[in-house]
């Protein structure tokens, strides 16, 4: 048999976070404590290794939520990386699991939802979802 590849780092231009670190962990140490530490190891690799290929692919991913921001899901696993491009530099705001983040846009559009009839009467009318943009009056 021949020995399993060792991953390579390679020199690239892309920074973590403290959030985003401290996201990579947690999903480390869930995944330690309930499967196991080979398996989380592996998990960490993936999630690091699609990182790094934002540095090549800048625009990977969909538009996120906030502006300048993009969402970029980790193939073959449940996993978003949330990121910017600043300068020549791809910064990696935060890595979310895929359910806590489609719940969380979900109460999002709820809030906004709700919000709605209370800013009408100010003069605000929806704009692409959740966001709201200042109407003119005559």
């Amino acid at each position: 048999m021949r020995p399993a590849p060792k991953w390579r780092v390679w020199p690239s231009s892309v920074l973590w976070t403290p959030e985003a670190r401290a996201g990579v962990a947690n999903i480390h140490a869930y995944i330690a404590q309930h499967a196991s530490p080979a398996q989380a190891s592996t998990v960490v690799r993936a999630i690091t290794a699609r990182a790094n290929l934002l540095d090549q692919f800048k625009g990977l991913g969909k538009a996120g939520s906030l502006p300048h921001t993009r969402a970029y899901k980790v193939a073959r696993l449940p996993y978003i990386i949330v990121y910017t491009v600043r300068d020549d530099d791809v910064v990696i705001l935060r890595v979310w699991h895929q359910i806590g983040a489609e719940a969380r846009d979900r109460a999002l559009y709820a809030r906004s939802r709700a919000l709605l009839p209370r800013l009408k009467h100010v003069g605000f009318r929806p704009c692409m979802g959740a966001r709201y943009e200042r109407q003119d009056r005559p």
